[in-house]
């Protein structure tokens, strides 16, 4: 992270949504929610930062702010980029955080566009294996 942070504050450096997008991912993972909460809310100021805005759902669901994260992980798909919105994972995480609501029907939608996008990947197996066992 030590050589993250410092890219956060280069003028030279254009693109620093993602500098603060790895390094508020960076946060998550070492355990600093909070802290890459703040980071990844300065990588969304890019608002096509789809990637930025996955991670910020899954974020706020390691804090148990499942509305915050069911709407990061909106932002994620709602991007209208092919990339964005075949993002498999976000689909996924969005199905889970919306079974934790209680939002069935809307979970079980976003676990068959995870299926769909493909049954190959660790994410579409998962996906495919929860849609068997909302039925």
């Amino acid at each position: 992270m030590a050589v993250l942070q410092p890219l956060t504050k280069d003028p030279s450096f254009e693109s620093s949504y993602l500098a603060w997008g790895n390094y508020g991912w960076a946060q998550v993972l070492a355990g600093q929610v909070d802290g890459g909460i703040e980071s990844l809310k300065n990588a969304v100021t890019e608002p096509r930062f789809c990637v930025g805005h996955y991670r910020l759902g899954i974020a706020y669901e390691k804090k148990g702010d499942l509305a915050a994260a069911e709407t990061s992980l909106s932002n994620a798909l709602n991007v209208d980029v092919p990339e964005c919105k075949n993002l498999q994972d976000a689909w996924q995480e969005r199905a889970e955080v919306r079974m934790k609501l209680g939002k069935v029907a809307d979970a079980r939608t976003d676990f068959e566009k995870c299926r769909d996008i493909s049954v190959e990947t660790t994410a579409g197996k998962a996906c495919q294996d929860a849609l068997a066992k909302t039925q």
